[in-house]
């Protein structure tokens, strides 16, 4: 059996007994559990018996992924469920996913806050910005790291992005700063065209990236160094780099940005 870390101390002991206490509450064994935010079964365990730390990467995917409370987790206040999610922090650029999940939530606030939405608005244009290719990524990202606990969570969850949006074009009309708005009952085939190539383009995209990693992962040893750096199994690895399209799994959000990650530390290296 592997020695406790270090690091190891009551409040850490009492954030990976959470861990297990939640994964137990909603009944999912540990594999699956595992699977879902990408580490092995004996990872999880290192975890959950506080042999490893929680670190804030792997923090971050359980809370996104399981709508987990990030208070509850570390504090043990509050509810389990029902906090605000916080996207923006997988793609928050923090060179500290290996820092401990209680270090960021103490020293970093604001990560587990949401922004000002007024944070978020160009001053400026912004040189080639698509905007359908950006809302298009956007929501894609939305569901594939969320697990919505029912189909009709899923379903009132883009009802209700789809009214935000619709409101915000009235808002924008009503001040005069959008003309061309005009309201219809169904898309037009020319819009619908446009939204399918936006698709096609996000896909096209990631299959550029995988054949991307393909190529830096060919190269002995490779491919092990990627699957240590995703906190994955190397399976998982070979899933998403499978020459048969109709073998091929897709990596989800989080992980395609992890992905884009190490093909640039790679590719400086060069």
């Amino acid at each position: 059996m592997s020695k406790p870390a270090a690091l190891i101390n009551d409040r850490e002991r009492a954030i990976c007994a959470r861990v297990k206490e939640f994964r137990e509450e909603i009944r999912w064994p540990q594999p699956a559990f595992a699977g879902e935010i990408g580490l092995s079964r004996d990872q999880l365990a290192n975890i959950e018996y506080a042999r490893s730390p929680l670190r804030f990467g792997i923090g971050l995917t359980i809370c996104q992924v399981f709508d987990l409370n990030a208070d509850w987790l570390i504090t043990g206040r509050g509810g389990k469920h029902g906090a605000q999610a916080f996207l923006w922090a997988v793609k928050f650029k923090h060179e500290s996913y290996s820092t401990l999940f209680s270090e960021v939530f103490d020293s970093m606030p604001e990560v587990f806050s949401p922004p000002e939405l007024d944070t978020y608005l160009a001053s400026d244009p912004t040189p080639g910005f698509d905007p359908q290719a950006y809302l298009l990524n956007e929501c894609i990202l939305w569901f594939q790291l969320n697990k919505f606990r029912t189909p009709l969570q899923a379903e009132n969850f883009a009802r209700e992005v789809a009214q935000f949006a619709q409101n915000q074009l009235r808002r924008l009309r009503e001040q005069g700063a959008s003309s061309r708005f005009r309201s219809s009952g169904k898309i037009s085939s020319l819009t619908y065209d446009s939204l399918k190539s936006k698709t096609d383009g996000v896909k096209s995209e990631l299959e550029k990236l995988i054949a991307r990693v393909k190529r830096l992962a060919s190269k002995p040893g490779a491919k092990a160094e990627l699957a240590r750096f995703l906190h994955v199994a190397p399976a998982r690895v070979s899933e998403w780099l499978n020459d048969d399209p109709e073998m091929r799994k897709e990596p989800g959000g989080h992980y395609t940005l992890q992905l884009l990650k190490w093909v640039g530390q790679q590719e400086r290296q060069k």
